[in-house]
């Protein structure tokens, strides 16, 4: 009489044991998932990117109104301290920092000149 109650028990917890593995192995199942298809998105976005990077590159440099758009400002830029000629070095102040604003900023050209190759100082090639 007394072991009826103890195996009931057993097969109760032993049920409660396997239904909760199972619903764990579901929820790795549904996290891989979930990584498996944020690593596929990310790579074709990827691509998409670098599919339309040549077209933003030439709209960039031709359009200074979508160059303007796409830079956020204000500019910090660090430049070489002409007057102080001291010795070149990221750490010490042979560079000062400068802000460029808006209004400051200057129209930047990327594209390959035609004249790269055949002209007779600053020759150089792009790939």
């Amino acid at each position: 009489m007394t072991q009826k109650p103890i195996i009931f028990l057993l097969l109760i917890s032993f049920l409660f044991v396997n239904c909760k593995n199972e619903i764990s192995k579901t929820d790795h199942a549904k996290v891989e998932e979930s990584k498996i298809e944020s690593a596929k998105t990310e790579k074709s976005s990827s691509k998409i990117t670098d599919e339309n990077f040549e077209a933003f590159l030439e709209d960039f440099s031709r359009d200074s109104l979508f160059q303007i758009s796409r830079v956020k400002f204000p500019l910090k830029v660090k430049e070489i301290d002409l007057e102080s000629m001291e010795e070149i070095n990221e750490n010490k102040s042979g560079f000062k920092e400068r802000t460029i604003s808006k209004s400051e900023y200057t129209k930047l050209d990327f594209t390959y000149r035609n004249d790269a190759l055949t002209r007779e100082l600053d020759r150089y090639s792009q790939k």
